[in-house]
């Protein structure tokens, strides 16, 4: 088992965290064929239509969370808790179009992480804090969640692996 690795201690680090976990999470998905992304069985039952859409949602509460935690008001009770936000997330976007999810995802990417970049480093970076948790939990950790899972999946339906690449370690040119 791959030791756990360590949260980022800048900024920059978050940032790169987030983007190398996202490029792999992409990667499990790129190059299958549209019905192989909507057949059920990728993560649990859901089919990665499912995980994007599910993925975007949680990316959709961060960016409504972490401003009111920021003005020091408290979410309502119960409206994100696990048990019953993905069940219902998942019954409101399970008929979405493929190419609607994708879209989908991007853009709530796209504007998660604009609203992190405005945060404090320190408000960024503490991951025991009720900000800096949904920052990570809403990002990198939650990629990186969903991993395995699509790995597997990836791999019964090609016949290939996609290994997860590491950041800085290059070959030098020519070897």
């Amino acid at each position: 088992m791959a030791k756990p690795k360590r949260d980022p201690t800048t900024a920059s680090g978050f940032f790169l965290r987030e983007e190398a976990a996202w490029q792999s999470l992409k990667g499990l998905w790129a190059g299958l064929p549209d019905r192989d992304l909507t057949r059920p069985g990728a993560c649990g039952t859901w089919s990665v239509k499912d995980v994007m859409n599910h993925i975007a949602s949680w990316m959709a509460a961060a960016r409504e969370v972490i401003p009111m935690r920021l003005a020091g008001r408290t979410p309502p009770k119960g409206e994100y808790a696990i048990s019953t936000f993905n069940p219902l997330h998942y019954a409101r976007y399970r008929r979405f179009p493929l190419a609607a999810s994708k879209r989908r995802l991007q853009r709530n990417r796209r504007l998660l992480l604009a609203l992190l970049a405005s945060l404090p480093e320190r408000r960024l970076l503490d991951s025991k804090s009720r900000i800096g948790s949904w920052a990570k939990y809403s990002t990198y950790a939650h990629y990186e969640e969903h991993l395995r899972p699509l790995t597997a999946f990836r791999h019964t339906r090609l016949g290939d692996t996609v290994k997860e690449k590491k950041p800085g370690k290059r070959k030098p040119a020519g070897r």
